[in-house]
């Protein structure tokens, strides 16, 4: 909700519970939900090549982690780290090795490496949203898609919540899934959220993965 120009205005538990609210959409039930979700591993862990499978998966009405996805049809990938040449030699392998035929639903940005992010870009692919119907966007990986333009005076804390909220008011506004790729820290921690590279902003922020999840080491 936009609370410019806005009186504000009260509403009791009684009419919140009875308030009917849309249910969340899930990119894959229980697993992947509408919104900013952070998949986190180690460097050179195989985080880009999971999600590229999940991606070509999804689009191709196959299974991911055993299950298909009911909302996700067409996906956006953007591959700061990898090449055209990389991508193209994944995908050839990856189509065989998940028997399938049709990978016309994941789409990449014309012309190589994406844009940094930035407030314009992210309106770009807002448009690209609607214009292609995209249901998910994945963002590999955090620290080679953003810009560093830190605010003078602003904690490293506030910076990162801020841009992770940014990331997230996107996905929501705009009804998808973005799935953002970020490495882990060196050090192992007594919970594998404390291992995620960056300020206790970016664990507020979102729904975490971690790769060792996921069976990658």
């Amino acid at each position: 909700m936009d609370w410019k120009n806005l009186s504000l205005k009260l509403i009791n538990a009684s009419d919140l519970e009875r308030k009917q609210i849309p249910p969340t959409n899930w990119a894959i039930e229980g697993f992947l939900p509408e919104g900013l979700t952070i998949l986190a591993g180690a460097p050179k862990s195989g985080k880009s090549l999971l999600a590229l499978n999940m991606a070509l998966a999804l689009s191709a009405n196959a299974e991911v982690i055993g299950k298909k996805s009911k909302s996700v049809k067409n996906i956006l990938y953007l591959p700061y780290e990898d090449s055209e040449r990389r991508l193209q030699e994944r995908i050839k392998k990856i189509k065989i090795g998940l028997s399938i035929t049709d990978v016309s639903k994941t789409f990449f940005l014309e012309g190589g490496k994406p844009p940094k992010i930035d407030d314009e870009v992210l309106k770009e692919i807002g448009e690209l949203i609607k214009e292609n119907k995209l249901d998910m966007i994945i963002i590999d990986t955090l620290g080679s898609a953003i810009k560093n333009n830190r605010k003078k005076g602003l904690s490293p804390y506030l910076d990162e919540y801020e841009l992770l909220n940014k990331f997230q008011r996107f996905a929501l506004d705009n009804k998808v899934c973005v799935l953002l790729l970020h490495h882990t820290r060196k050090m192992k921690a007594e919970s594998v959220f404390d291992e995620i590279s960056g300020t206790r902003g970016i664990d507020r922020k979102s729904t975490r993965l971690n790769s060792s999840h996921l069976g990658i080491s």
